[in-house]
């Protein structure tokens, strides 16, 4: 619904939770501590974003805590180098999901698929971000993570994003149908519970075009 601050808030009460009164609970705590992130980087709050991934990623490697570290580093630290106009080092970043190996699609993995579409995307690859995710969607569609809304509405926004970015690169025929094919995506996204703020932002981005 876009209330991210209130997504922070409560993700950080979470996390309060499972460290005060939970035993073992890291995984909870990661993914309580990963939303927060999550939150902060919509919301546009890129410093608190900075030091709260720095201490994440440092907690984690103190713990020798795998998925912390992958998930951490994949979709946070590589934004933030990206803010730093260090697109290399965020591609880098994502190699980290070879620590991560499975069969099955994990959120790692749709970490590394946001991260790495948004390099092509900052490099001004254009072309290489279409068809990295066009391909990607194709092989994860069956995935039963994408059976859940929120990755399956995030996956979507992605590909309507790439689609629009494409369509203002080029003129005529091959214009109007990525145009077409944004409005399919967008489409997708609408029909999600919480898609109503994604698909207004990126509406408001196919009519500019």
């Amino acid at each position: 619904t876009g209330r991210w601050g209130a997504c922070v808030d409560h993700a950080a009460q979470a996390e309060r939770i499972a460290r005060e009164q939970c035993a073992g609970a890291w995984w909870e705590i990661n993914m309580s501590r990963a939303m927060h992130l999550d939150a902060l980087r919509w919301a546009g709050r890129y410093g608190e974003l900075a030091r709260l991934a720095e201490d994440s990623l440092a907690d984690a490697h103190r713990r020798g805590d795998r998925f912390g570290q992958v998930t951490f580093r994949i979709r946070f630290a590589a934004t933030l180098h990206l803010l730093a106009d260090r697109p290399d080092d965020a591609w880098r970043d994502c190699d980290a999901c070879h620590d991560w190996p499975s069969r099955d699609l994990h959120l790692q993995h749709l970490a590394e698929f946001h991260s790495r579409a948004e390099c092509l995307l900052y490099r001004g690859d254009l072309a290489a971000a279409l068809e990295f995710v066009e391909q990607r969607v194709r092989r994860m569609q069956w995935a039963a993570l994408l059976r859940s809304a929120a990755p399956r509405l995030k996956v979507f926004h992605q590909l309507a994003a790439c689609r629009l970015a494409q369509a203002a690169a080029v003129q005529g025929r091959a214009r109007d149908r990525w145009i077409r094919g944004a409005r399919h995506a967008i489409a997708t996204v609408r029909r999600e519970r919480w898609g109503d703020r994604k698909s207004t932002r990126l509406n408001s981005s196919h009519i500019t075009i």
